[in-house]
This record gives C-alpha cells, structure tokens and sequence, in this order.
C-alpha cells in the first residue's frame, strides 16, 4: 500500500495514485475501523496516510501497531484544518480522500473515485450510509440526488452549493495544491467547508449516487442545532461564523480561479439570515451589529420571497417565521424546535437529534457540511 508504484509498460496509460488521509483526534475506539477500511480498498495504487492531532487517548498506539501499512503523521493539537494540511504535505496521491477517523470506506470507494475522476473535475463526491455508534444502519445521508456537473454558477450567486461532509468527497491533487494549506487557526473545525466550496470554483463535481462508506452518528459528533428540545446557541453562533468566514474565503479565492463572485452572497443568503433571526430572538444580545430583531426579520422574509423555495412552502414558512417572531420566547424556541425536526430550517449544518435508537432529522440543507467537534 504504502510503496512504490507497480512499473508500467512504456506508452501505458498513468494510473492514477489515491491518498487516503484519515484525520484522528482522541477517535481510538473507532479509528481501527476506519484505517482497516482504507487498507481494505479494491484499487491498487493507494497509500494510507493517518494523521494524528495530538490525541491523549490510545490512538497512537493504535496507528503504530500497523506498522509500515501505512504513514503515520504526528502531530500536536491543531484542528482539522491543520491535520488536512499536513495529511496533504504527506500523501503523494493524484486524487487525496479525507476520512474522518468515526466513519469507513467501502471496499470499492476508491476505485468508483478513480473512474469518475476526469480531466476538469476538481471533486468527487459520494453519499454515505448512516450508521449508529454500534454499527447498525439509519439511512443514506442524503437522499436527494447528490449535484453533477458545474457548481460555479451557483456557489458565485448563493455561496452555497450542496456537498457531502469530510468523508463523502475526492479531491484532485492539482486543485488541493492551489487551495492549501488553508489558515487553520480560522479552519480548527468543519475545515471540509473549505474545501467543497472552493471545488466548486476549480472545475467541476462529479457525483456518484450510491453509498461508497459510513457515516457514523455518535454523542461526540452530534453538534446539530438541537440540545435536547432546546435551540443550541451556540451551535447557530458557530454556523455563522463559519459562515462569513467562508464568504471572505470566496471572495478571497475567486479571482484565482477567474469567478465574478458577488461578496457577501451567502451572508445575504435564506439560510444564514434565518438562524440570524433564530439567534437574535433567542438571545437578543448577541449580533447587535446586525440591526435589530425586526430589521433582520424583513431581511429574511425578503430573501424567502424571492428563493425558489415553493410558493406554498414560501406562505407556511412565512407564518411560522411570523408567529416565532411575535410569540414569547419560550413558545418561540419550541417553534423552531419544530421546525428542525421537521426540516422546515435552512441551515448549512445538518440537524442531529439525540433520542432513543438512533431519532434524527434533516434540514433542507444548502450545504451539507459535517462539523465535528475537535
């Protein structure tokens, strides 16, 4: 796995090398599960990288009991998006996988990534079985068709597109090269943002429809909009934030990649000014830069009127939003709890919520980053 390309033939055609890159950080009791799962790949010319961010617990006695199967990367506590930099400084592949160090590969991931690989795409990207912690299965990620084709047109209005979390996606090594190493300090989590939204402006996706791994849904990554029955805020904070985050890195990166991107588009955008309405009637003291409760409202309900969101929709949504907006707070707060259960919030996070078996919904999502906690 970890050798020398097998020689070819002279005139053959290049096979295409893949690194799969596990990012780890105190994820021992699932990691073996994930490294086998990278080992276990049908396709020949393929290393396994293991990046280690600093864990405490037993993960690097883990990584070192396999040996010279794979390359190990140690390193102190950074963040994800310092264990995608160097998990990249590493690999050698043309084509580089991330793979949280919950979640596993099929078999023949790799292989279905190779074929769909063509001159133009930056990104390939797949759906994901759900799973519980113990294994058992809950259901595709997504279970709309995952986009094919050109993504450009649509992040430079929106600044957003729809796209799988770190474990569902395949990058080409000549975008990855423009793009990193990425500010980690700003990228600590849900660096996988970074990543699919600027793929977006470097060619085009390619997207394969069947499940090609797991995604595992556990107490340590459920950091969906939800505490209970009660509206995490500080989870909407961190949406946000990350959210005008990604837009400056947008506007940073277009002209590299000759896109007229309209700054601001995804702070102006359904989804970011509905969880700024949510927060502000929540936790009215927070973003008081951002004007105040009503001000943001009409923001929203202007940005919903003129979405493509079904006129129906548009008229429930509209008095949902309305009745949050005059309720007191506590019926308020169960009003939006209601409405991410039922998939009713735009948000870019998909909605986790705990409960017995394996309760979970799913927002209408634009995008649908994992984030996980490090």
């Amino acid at each position: 796995m970890r050798g020398r390309r097998a020689p070819q033939s002279e005139g053959a055609c290049r096979v295409a090398r893949v690194s799969i890159v596990v990012n780890n950080y105190n994820y021992g009791r699932f990691l073996e599960r994930a490294i086998d799962s990278a080992l276990a790949q049908d396709y020949p010319d393929l290393e396994v990288l293991v990046v280690d961010d600093g864990s405490t617990d037993n993960s690097r006695d883990l990584i070192a009991s396999f040996g010279d199967r794979i390359i190990p990367v140690l390193k102190s506590n950074g963040g994800q998006g310092s264990a995608f930099n160097a998990g990249f400084d590493a690999s050698s592949g043309d084509i580089v996988m991330f793979l949280d160090a919950d979640d596993e590969l099929h078999p023949n991931c790799a292989s279905e990534v190779v074929r769909a690989m063509r001159p133009g795409v930056s990104k390939v990207h797949f759906n994901l079985l759900c799973v519980d912690e113990v294994g058992q299965p809950i259901g595709p990620y997504v279970k709309e068709p995952l986009p094919d084709g050109d993504q450009a047109e649509e992040l430079a209005t929106h600044g957003l597109i729809v796209s799988m979390p770190t474990s569902g996606n395949a990058f080409a090594r000549g975008y990855l090269r423009k793009v990193l190493p990425m500010p980690a300090e700003k990228w600590r989590v849900s660096a996988d943002v970074y990543l699919h939204s600027l793929s977006a402006f470097a060619g085009r996706t390619a997207a394969l429809q069947t499940p090609l791994g797991l995604y595992r849904v556990h107490g340590l990554n459920q950091s969906g909009m939800l505490d209970g029955r009660r509206v995490n805020v500080a989870a909407i904070q961190r949406i946000l934030e990350r959210e005008i985050e990604t837009d400056i890195t947008l506007s940073r990166f277009a002209p590299q990649f000759g896109v007229n991107y309209a700054t601001g588009a995804l702070t102006r955008s359904l989804g970011h000014l509905q969880q700024l309405f949510f927060l502000k009637k929540v936790a009215p003291k927070i973003g008081t830069a951002q004007g105040s409760l009503f001000s943001i409202f009409w923001r929203y309900i202007g940005s919903l009127a003129s979405s493509r969101v079904r006129a129906n929709k548009k008229i429930l949504i509209g008095a949902w939003s309305a009745g949050i907006l005059l309720a007191p707070r506590p019926l308020a707060e169960y009003l939006m709890f209601i409405a991410y259960e039922q998939g009713a919030a735009f948000t870019t996070t998909r909605v986790v919520i705990s409960g017995s078996g394996a309760a979970r919904r799913r927002s209408r999502t634009a995008t649908a980053g994992a984030h996980r906690p490090r």
